[in-house]
């Protein structure tokens, strides 16, 4: 018989650790979905199992998760998952971390053109088709950006309906967005059962109501900044 550690799931995909055993110890303790090691104390086997630990069942075994990057399928990495924006074909991690804004030792605000410089660093805000907008929006954007592109390439959903979790080993604790957490939102209601397909996409697209109000033209601002010496509608405080 086979054992999982009781009332313990990965942050990641939110799969059960199951607990091997080696000469009448614990050898080793992994994710059965992402097959992400933790490290426990070195105990005698029986007594680990019978302390923290239930019997893996059967139907636990099935669940499948879909490793969402460049070490996985990277139809599903933000880095390979190309859109057109304003009629610019770029990769979804481009489109976002180009519009992060900063502001140089000059005092003046600017992006980069290359993602990597942007790359892990707190913007100040964000400039999304000329408009300058407060942090949260950039999550809606990246968000709208994995909805269009799954919108775009609706086979790719049949892959994902194939998945129960979805998961990213590229995840950093405290980012403002991860990729496998916005595909479960597009596929999975919150109890993470599936969406119907008609269904997919909807709630993902609702959160982000305030900035496709904005770029549809539906509310103003008389404010006005430069951002990369061009002066670009302003919705910040900056």
């Amino acid at each position: 018989m086979e054992y999982v550690l009781k009332d313990v799931l990965c942050e990641d995909c939110k799969s059960k650790y199951i607990v091997l055993g080696k000469d009448g110890f614990v050898d080793s303790v992994y994710c059965m979905g992402c097959f992400k090691p933790i490290i426990v104390p070195c105990e005698k086997y029986n007594e680990f199992v019978k302390d923290h630990c239930e019997p893996l069942q059967e139907y636990e075994v099935k669940s499948k998760t879909l490793e969402c990057s460049s070490k996985g399928d990277k139809r599903f990495s933000a880095l390979y998952a190309k859109v057109k924006v304003n009629g610019v074909l770029n990769s979804i991690e481009n489109h976002y971390q180009n519009s992060k804004v900063f502001k140089n030792n000059k005092g003046e605000f600017i992006t980069y053109n290359d993602w990597k410089k942007g790359k892990g660093k707190k913007p100040i805000a964000f400039l999304i088709e000329g408009y300058l907008l407060p942090l949260n929006y950039g999550t809606m954007f990246y968000n709208l950006l994995w909805y269009k592109y799954l919108k775009c390439n609706k086979e790719l959903e049949k892959i994902l309906e194939q998945y129960d979790y979805y998961s990213d080993l590229f995840r950093v604790k405290g980012a403002y967005v991860c990729q496998a957490d916005v595909i479960n939102e597009y596929m999975n209601y919150s109890n993470g059962n599936k969406y119907e397909p008609s269904k997919r996409g909807i709630a993902l697209y609702n959160k982000c109501e305030a900035l496709i109000k904005v770029l549809k033209g539906n509310v103003k601002s008389d404010k006005r900044i430069m951002v990369n010496n061009k002066e670009v509608v302003n919705f910040t405080n900056l």
